[in-house]
């Protein structure tokens, strides 16, 4: 909504002088020489086949005629930001860990971003107005938050969604580059109203960035869905459907926290975020902030990989302690928690040297997940990746707890957190022996299976699911319970391009129908062929009653 006062004025505004102005400066982002032409690579990579059989080598090839990219795609394989368990020496292992989707989407955001890299180098001059590192701390921000969001709540789309948010704001540079005589006067009383970017463009000019990053990128002819979820990151996307709604949902979710931490929207407006993020997206503010806390060093580390300088960050950790009592209180918890370990390192100390004291530590550290007891994540993801290339069949179980929110918000926290430690227990008593009992992250736990057929890791499933239907643990004088909702896929590894992927999409898919049809329930996955139609993974998501 507008300020007061603006929408009176600028409603008086010639509807002929700003339909005029909007064509006008869509047409000159738009002509040949305002931007670059899509690059080379990033057009090949769009043009592989989606036979995973064939594309695999052929991505391999066409990313390796640009040396630069290949040491920069595997430099951010090797980030804390995808935190691969093991070194990647080889764009090969590269595609066997995260997925050819994932590899293919980094190679097209670096070669667009090169593009846009060399195109400042062509001697255009610098001007406050319009400020390059601080429009690649945004654009990298946006980006990474969208993946993070969607590995959450849509894993399917977590490199569309890290794509969808670099380009999102493209349409800034864009109008900046080629039409800056009319650009420089919008970005200025943007600065000096302080109201939203896009509400100013729209008066001023009759288009927004958001609508020139659109159209950019479909003459860039990238997917309609990333097209589309650009154009929505700052708007209205309820006309949208399917996959497209659901990107652009994402994308708008990241643009707000992108908002926060360029210092474009005040500190107050975190708590509005956190709101919106968690009835819109169904990522609670605790997870939020537990992401906020490392996004910002994750920025400034792909921003070296993608050779381009960022501004200064706002301090995202100081804008969560504004945001309200419920942090305070997470916030002394985890100094309790802190001043608790250091208690044990001292007392353990007594006994041991310090080459034995930081061995310890180093295993239990990145192997074991502190209040469950089970492996960790990175743990996790060596077993699997182990699993599949050891294994000729390989079976996951991926359960999400029913009730574990409905905890927190009830008793608190760390009644919450007595339930994990119980269930991972639990789930260490029943499985262990089997296979490698993880917690996948949050109030999800996963055990790898291999050489486990998918009936044998469905019994285990079923067990596990009647001993924590049964569980219960009391705190504080409560009896705290939860169901749990599992999911069972099982493939042959040598059967797929990615198999680790395919393998937790699977189980993960199976999850998630199993929580549709009403919880506390085992679904296994399908061994049918799955469609890569729209209406095919309705299907496979929730269910044919659901289509």
């Amino acid at each position: 909504m507008l300020r007061p006062g603006f929408k009176i004025k600028h409603a008086a505004v010639d509807e002929r002088e700003t339909k005029g102005m909007s064509s006008s400066i869509l047409e000159r982002v738009l002509q040949r020489d305002s931007l670059p032409s899509q690059p080379t690579v990033a057009l090949q990579v769009l043009q592989i086949s989606q036979d995973a059989n064939n594309a695999v080598d052929e991505l391999i090839r066409i990313i390796q005629t640009d040396p630069s990219m290949t040491a920069r795609v595997l430099k951010v394989v090797n980030s804390s930001y995808f935190g691969a368990s093991r070194r990647i020496s080889s764009l090969k292992q590269a595609v066997v860990a995260l997925g050819l989707r994932s590899v293919r989407m980094m190679a097209i955001s670096m070669s667009l971003a090169d593009a846009m890299r060399q195109k400042r180098k062509r001697g255009e001059s610098a001007d406050d107005a319009f400020s390059e590192a601080r429009f690649w701390r945004r654009s990298l921000t946006t980006a990474i938050a969208a993946r993070k969001f969607s590995v959450l709540m849509a894993p399917r789309l977590a490199e569309e969604a890290f794509v969808s948010g670099l380009l999102a704001d493209i349409g800034m540079a864009a109008a900046w580059h080629s039409a800056q005589d009319i650009y420089r006067a919008v970005l200025i009383e943007w600065r000096r109203r302080k109201a939203p970017l896009v509400e100013v463009e729209r008066q001023r000019l009759g288009v927004t960035h958001a609508d020139l990053s659109a159209e950019l990128l479909r003459k860039w002819r990238l997917p309609e869905n990333i097209a589309a979820a650009a154009g929505a990151h700052h708007g209205v996307f309820a006309q949208l459907d399917g996959e497209a709604a659901e990107l652009s949902a994402i994308v708008r979710g990241a643009a707000w926290v992108a908002d926060l931490a360029s210092g474009d929207s005040a500190a107050e407006q975190i708590e509005a975020a956190a709101k919106w993020i968690d009835q819109t997206l169904g990522i609670s503010e605790r997870a939020l902030h537990e992401m906020l806390r490392e996004l910002n060093k994750q920025v400034d580390e792909i921003a070296a990989t993608f050779s381009v300088a960022v501004a200064p960050p706002v301090d995202l950790a100081e804008l969560v302690l504004m945001a309200g009592e419920q942090l305070a209180e997470m916030t002394l918890e985890a100094d309790k928690e802190r001043s608790e370990s250091l208690t044990r390192e001292r007392e353990t100390s007594a006994a041991l040297s310090r080459a034995e004291r930081q061995k310890l530590e180093l295993e239990r550290t990145a192997h074991t997940d502190r209040l469950t007891g089970v492996a960790n994540r990175a743990a996790f993801d060596q077993a699997i990746l182990e699993a599949c290339e050891n294994s000729d069949l390989v079976s996951l179980i991926l359960l999400d707890l029913d009730g574990l929110k409905q905890v927190n918000d009830k008793l608190g926290h760390l009644a919450g957190d007595a339930l994990l430690s119980a269930v991972g227990q639990t789930l260490n008593s029943v499985a262990a022996a089997a296979g490698k009992v993880a917690r996948y992250g949050g109030d999800e736990f996963a055990v790898v299976l291999a050489r486990r057929t998918a009936e044998e890791a469905s019994r285990i499933a079923d067990e596990l699911r009647g001993r924590l239907e049964s569980l219960q643990v009391e705190h504080r004088g409560e009896i705290v319970r939860s169901t749990g909702s599992l999911g069972v896929a099982s493939i042959k590894p040598a059967s797929e391009s990615a198999p680790a992927k395919t393998l937790i999409d699977a189980a993960d898919k199976a999850m998630y129908r199993a929580k549709a049809n009403g919880r506390n329930r085992v679904v296994v996955a399908s061994p049918a062929r799955r469609s890569n139609s729209l209406f095919g993974r309705m299907r496979e998501v929730f269910g044919a009653d659901a289509c």
